[in-house]
């Protein structure tokens, strides 16, 4: 046929309604139409000849799209930087974009075409074989949907003398909305600027299995990352209305009006937050994150 339909379609609440099943792909594959991930399944497109380069667009609908380029056979050709269309667009959907790097230099580069997220959305650079670096025409998300972007050394870049690190490019960087005073724009990845633009949406991480550890900026020299520790003040640090806030405390306490960027909470306990006195809180981006998985209680504003 035309299409590709990998699993069966539907949830049961948020979970997949079948279990477990996929799909590997490791020839050009010549079909024109959709393809579709369904809940609970994987594609996985490998070997160095893997392709779907004609499809027009992909669904990953509570599945997993991965693109393998590891050596996993011992071959260095495995790698392959053109299995999905310059032009195609992926739209995620509480599924997976998964891609792997190859141990060869300069590493694995794949262009898609624009990158749509619905409801909730991952996309896995998993650079533990060499550099990832994906390019994508832009990012749109549906209503209030969120997401996640993750990979080892994150938009790092190779002129921190790293030889394996993760990139997700925008080549139209303004189709994503960072709120904030300061664009960022490092070959590096990093700076001591603590007002940096964020998506408030979007969160990031450094480990290609991470959960998401500060809001995701959009740094116009490396592409999206997580900021860093030293663009980011506690509480107790902070000098300006316009700074990006993380904080590890388990029992904080507003006694002013503060007014911040975003927030991201990552307290090594249960934790409160509350307010006294005149204590408010404004996040002036609406960005507020809970990242350690522990539980916080805000009350009192």
């Amino acid at each position: 046929g035309n299409s590709l339909v990998v699993g069966a379609a539907g949830f049961n609440g948020t979970a997949p309604t079948n279990g477990t099943g996929g799909v590997v792909l490791q020839g050009a594959n010549t079909y024109t139409g959709t393809t579709t991930i369904n809940p609970g399944s994987t594609l996985t497109v490998q070997r160095g000849t893997g392709t779907i380069t004609g499809s027009t667009d992909i669904n990953i609908i509570g599945g997993t799209l991965s693109l393998q380029n590891f050596p996993a056979y011992g071959q260095a050709s495995d790698n392959n930087n053109n299995r999905i269309g310059n032009s195609t667009p992926v739209t995620i959907e509480r599924g997976v974009f998964q891609i792997s790097g190859n141990g060869t230099s300069p590493g694995t580069s794949e262009t898609i075409g624009d990158l749509a997220f619905k409801t909730t959305a991952t996309v896995t650079l998993w650079n533990e074989y060499g550099t990832v670096a994906l390019t994508a025409a832009g990012l749109s998300r549906d209503g209030a949907a969120t997401g996640l972007v993750r990979g080892d050394r994150l938009g790092v870049d190779g002129a921190t003398g790293s030889t394996s690190f993760a990139k997700l490019v925008l080549t139209d960087a303004a189709s994503v909305e960072g709120i904030g005073t300061t664009t960022a724009n490092t070959t590096t990845g990093q700076t001591t600027t603590t007002n940096l633009k964020v998506v408030p949406w979007l969160l990031a991480d450094n480990s290609r299995s991470g959960t998401g550890s500060t809001f995701a900026t959009y740094d116009t020299g490396v592409g999206l990352r997580p900021l860093r520790t030293g663009e980011m003040v506690t509480f107790a640090g902070k000098t300006a209305a316009d700074q990006n806030i993380k904080d590890t405390g388990t029992s904080l306490t507003v006694n002013t009006a503060e007014t911040m960027n975003s927030l991201v909470l990552a307290p090594t306990g249960t934790a409160t937050l509350t307010g006294g006195g005149t204590g408010s809180l404004a996040v002036t981006s609406g960005g507020l994150a809970l990242v350690t998985g522990q539980t916080a209680t805000l009350s009192g504003f």
